[in-house]
């Protein structure tokens, strides 16, 4: 036999020892690392001033989650309440005129600290019900 036995056995302790390095690195445990939370919003909901306007006479009425926020007598034209309503909510505008065989229109304006936040203007014959964008 050539060479130390014991010289070889070392050196070999030594490569496998510097070969399990990398090894080592990759399956040691390590600190999950946690997203930090999206800030939350100053406030979820908002005082808003919302004013419907009608081409006729008839019943205007806007909802959030099914809830009625504003909701005019028969035969107003017009209709104006601050309501509060959530950032997120879906605002749904309706009216509903006794004369159905002409079109007529629905005009939603939404304003927040006295500056226009939401326009939209709504056609229909007899009933519209739409989303204000």
């Amino acid at each position: 036999m050539r060479g130390a036995p014991i010289l070889r056995l070392v050196l070999m302790a030594i490569a496998l020892a510097l070969a399990g390095i990398p090894v080592w690195l990759l399956t040691r445990p390590t600190p999950e690392v946690v997203a930090p939370l999206p800030a939350a919003p100053e406030s979820s909901a908002r005082w808003v001033e919302v004013e419907m306007t009608s081409s006729a006479p008839g019943t205007l009425s806007l909802s959030a989650l099914g809830k009625a926020l504003l909701t005019s007598p028969a035969g107003a034209t017009s209709a104006r309440e601050r309501v509060w309503i959530g950032r997120e909510s879906d605002l749904v505008a309706s009216a509903t005129w006794p004369v159905a065989d002409t079109p007529h229109a629905l005009r939603v304006v939404l304003r927040e600290d006295g500056r226009v936040t939401r326009d939209a203007t709504f056609w229909g014959a007899g009933s519209v019900e739409d989303v204000v964008p």
